[in-house]
Order: structure tokens, then C-alpha cells, then sequence
């Protein structure tokens, strides 16, 4: 949750500082969203299943990991533009997600 109102941030003054191609400010903020459910819904599937101990949520979190994976990709390297201080969070979340 942090890093997406961090993210929303950087997006608020990056949209007032550079010029955006048409639709494509609309796109990085969908995906921001759809990382954010993705996210929320894998910590909680591996919260779930390591509380329960069961693999079933756990294996679902696993392969959640990948979309997780690709969006701090997607943050880091394809977005229209990227903060250095976007540089430094998302290369800590492609770290750290494979240990959470």
C-alpha cells in the first residue's frame, strides 16, 4: 500500500512537470492499480496458507509473484518516465518479492 501512494505521488508530479503522451499517463496508473490488487492478494494468500499451513495458497501466491515480478519491471524499466528514486524502490521490491 505504501509504495502504491508513493507511486501516486511521483505520478502527480511527473504529470505536472512532464508531458505525457496521450493515454499513456492512464495506462501507467492502470497498471499501478492492478498491481496494488495483485500485491494485496498475494501477501495475503501467503499469509493465509503459512498461517494454515497449506501449499494450495502458497503455490497461488507463488504465480501471483510473476505478475508482482514484471510490474516492478514494467516501474523500473518501461514506464514513460522513471525517477531515480523510482529506480532505487522498485529495484528493492524485484529483491525483495521472491523473500516475502
Amino acid at each position: 500500500l505504501s509504495y502504491t501512494i508513493v507511486e501516486v505521488i511521483f505520478f502527480i508530479l511527473k504529470g505536472n512537470k512532464y508531458h505525457y503522451p496521450t493515454g499513456t499517463l492512464a495506462w501507467d496508473i492502470i497498471l499501478l492499480i492492478l498491481f496494488l490488487v495483485v500485491e494485496t492478494t498475494r501477501l495475503f494468500l501467503a499469509t493465509t496458507g503459512n498461517k494454515l499451513e497449506r501449499i494450495d495458497p502458497m503455490l497461488r501466491s507463488i504465480v501471483l509473484s510473476i505478475f508482482t515480478i514484471l510490474s516492478y519491471t514494467y516501474f523500473l524499466r518501461w514506464q514513460t518516465y522513471v525517477l531515480h528514486v523510482e529506480v532505487i524502490l522498485n529495484s528493492i521490491g524485484l529483491v525483495t518479492t521472491p523473500n516475502r
